[in-house]
């Protein structure tokens, strides 16, 4: 039985909803980051940068047990764990390992700013203005929402076939709203957000833990 810890952030519920896709049994442990629950001695000695989410595998490699943190290596870990939703060779690996790359550096970092500037502006009592640096984000957003629109009005998913691209770019797409964004602008994308969505997997793993922000 796999341990998840995790939080309700768009990196951590991609752990969930590839354990769910690969279909492992897995014990979810919720750690409130308001509450600096990911902050203790405990979480230190099964991940170093005290963040989430972190898996615990019993069953690692060579069958001993392993601790995995960052939500792009977790996915790279379970696709290869279990031989699904990553090929194992050739073109399609390196397509699913360019946009899976994607995700992880150009669309998380850009939304992460995007949300994190005003809500640390109002947390610290005020910081020098951070509008235009917002706006500087958003314009970003939609420059990369526009080349994931490009690419899908090529093939039905990032990769071409469903992978774990798609997991770690699917769970920033989902915070559209909050990114003021629009996705029928793009329509190819918003095709690929709803496929994705209507997954059973990808229903039931982002509610680990229950979503309270609604489609």
């Amino acid at each position: 039985m796999i341990d998840l810890y995790t939080w309700s952030t768009p990196n951590g519920r991609r752990a969930p909803i590839m354990l769910e896709e690969c279909g492992l049994a897995y014990t979810p442990h919720y750690l409130e980051l308001a509450k600096h629950e990911h902050k203790t001695e405990e979480m230190k000695k099964i991940n170093w940068d005290q963040r989430i989410p972190v898996i615990v595998d019993p069953d690692g490699p060579d069958g001993k047990p392993i601790a995995v943190s960052e939500s792009c290596a977790i996915l790279l870990y379970l696709a290869e764990k279990t031989g699904k939703l990553l090929p194992t060779s050739g073109a399609a690996r390196v397509e699913a390992q360019k946009w899976l790359f994607f995700a992880a550096t150009n669309v998380g970092p850009a939304a992460t700013q995007h949300f994190w500037l005003p809500t640390k502006s109002k947390l610290k009592g005020g910081l020098p203005p951070v509008e235009p640096f917002v706006d500087l984000f958003n314009d970003e957003l939609k420059r990369l929402y526009g080349a994931m629109d490009g690419r899908l009005g090529e093939v039905e998913y990032l990769a071409g076939d469903y992978s774990i691209a798609d997991i770690a770019a699917y769970v920033w797409v989902w915070r559209r709203f909050q990114q003021k964004i629009d996705l029928a602008a793009y329509p190819n994308l918003n095709r690929w957000f709803m496929a994705v969505n209507a997954r059973p997997a990808v229903q039931k793993g982002e509610q680990i833990p229950p979503r309270n922000d609604g489609l």
